[in-house]
């Protein structure tokens, strides 16, 4: 098929997203996933045009298979899903716990899935993030960013890229966030990124992919 025009993504895509990809800035200002965003509202979130409706479920597709890639690679029995709200703050002491048993469950061999998104599905990510680090470096983080608890707070993604800075190279877990929520920024601690538009295809694979499941 001829190359598509006039989108901020590639329908074909043939990997899953990163931070720094979603995090990049165009000439706008804007980062790629806030571009992506606007973009998607501005066609239509529930009824777009024939060809853009084309381009987003080729996209999805596209992110499906990078995503089977993955479970081939990890093994798909190796997955743990956290299943939590984005609502969630860094003071509360939930989100702390969830950490540390995310870090328990990466420390155990298992691959780390969450929603993608902030509140406990950060935590999530966060955890297992450092499991290549002692416990004390989690605490650590925990007070770098606790200077921006929520996501709605200024200094959210810099809080986050200070510590990736201090504490670099963390273990790798997955994110499976939606531009249906695209209000709701991608956490910066899950290192593949599996995007999608669609989020009914988002909830069912997230449930599918967590063959073990913790609810936060």
């Amino acid at each position: 098929m001829p190359p598509f025009t006039g989108i901020p993504y590639e329908p074909f895509r043939y990997r899953l997203y990163t931070p720094d990809e979603l995090l990049r800035k165009s000439s706008t200002g804007l980062t790629t996933d806030q571009t992506i965003y606007c973009d998607f509202l501005s066609k239509g979130k529930f009824s777009p045009d024939i060809i853009e409706a084309l381009c987003r479920r080729i996209h999805d597709d596209s992110i499906d298979d990078a995503l089977e890639h993955l479970m081939r690679t990890v093994g798909r029995t190796n997955f743990v899903a956290f299943m939590g709200g984005s609502s969630g703050k860094l003071t509360d002491p939930f989100y702390k716990r969830t950490a540390l048993a995310a870090r328990l469950v990466a420390l155990d061999g298992y691959f780390v899935v969450s929603g993608g998104g902030p509140g406990m599905m950060e935590a999530a990510n966060l955890g297992a993030y450092f499991a290549k680090y002692p416990e004390p470096d989690l605490d650590a983080a925990l007070n770098v960013l606790k200077r921006a608890p929520t996501y709605s707070d200024d200094g959210w993604v810099t809080t986050a890229l200070e510590v990736k800075s201090q504490f670099p190279h963390g273990a790798d877990s997955l994110g499976i966030p939606t531009w249906f929520y695209g209000s709701e920024p991608t956490d910066l601690f899950g290192t593949r990124i599996a995007k999608y538009f669609d989020n009914s295809i988002r909830d069912g694979g997230l449930i599918q992919i967590g063959k073990r499941r913790l609810w936060i």
